[in-house]
């Protein structure tokens, strides 16, 4: 059977998934305010490091049409988790032990966690009043000249900005990722100062590579010697 037999579109699934070391893919995302359009999975309460994923959908094959791939086949299954891995793929009727934790995945889709390889941690709207692109007639030389009044207005909610969206990030299913982090003479190495202490709170739940970027380029911004103090840093 396809994802789409089961109700499971690729596109509601790639928009809502349950955070942790597996993703589950929601077939019905939470409403949201409609001004914003998104959509995100019901966070799932803290669970056992042991316990048994009952009514859970995992792919087992493919269909073809000839040699094209048209659907996926599911079948549903009980996953055994131990310390956080999965430990044994039980039948879909098999009884978890009395006593045992079960967590229901609803026959949603069971994926492994995702990962977002170019993420900018350290700036963002996210969680502040919307604003709209700016056109930037003159390419990234408007661009560098908007980031320069920008930056030090962004300093100060920094931190919670950052939090917020790895909170996004983890009720997508993310949690890896790999965030670029402004290196210029506007704001020198408090972008990465702030970054290290947010994720430093983070550590248990988002693993994150840190590349020091001199966004304003290197010789343009002469922040040649801004960049060497980061790498300094580690």
């Amino acid at each position: 059977m396809s994802m789409s037999d089961h109700g499971l579109s690729r596109r509601h699934f790639m928009s809502g998934v349950g955070a942790g070391g597996l993703a589950i893919g929601a077939s019905a995302a939470m409403s949201a305010p409609a001004a914003a359009q998104t959509t995100s999975a019901t966070k799932v309460a803290a669970t056992p490091a042991s316990y048994y994923l009952v009514n859970a959908r995992l792919e087992t094959g493919f269909e073809r049409e000839g040699q094209e791939v048209v659907a996926t086949r599911t079948e549903l299954r009980t996953l055994r988790i131990a310390d956080g891995k999965i430990a044994d793929i039980l039948p879909a009727d098999a009884k978890a032990p009395a006593g045992a934790a079960t967590l229901d995945a609803r026959g949603l889709l069971v994926l492994p966690t995702f990962q977002d390889l170019h993420i900018h941690l350290d700036k963002t709207y996210y969680g502040g009043p919307w604003k709209a692109v700016r056109p930037n007639p003159n390419g990234v030389f408007d661009r560098i000249k908007e980031e320069q009044a920008l930056l030090p207005t962004l300093l100060p909610v920094a931190r919670e900005r950052t939090h917020k969206l790895i909170d996004l990030m983890l009720a997508m299913g993310s949690t890896v990722a790999r965030s670029h982090c402004n290196i210029d003479p506007v704001v020198g190495l408090k972008n990465l100062e702030n970054l290290t202490t947010a994720l430093a709170k983070r550590t248990n739940d988002l693993e994150c590579e840190i590349v020091a970027f001199p966004q304003h380029d290197l010789l343009y911004s002469q922040s040649e010697s801004a960049m060497r103090e980061a790498m300094k840093l580690g």
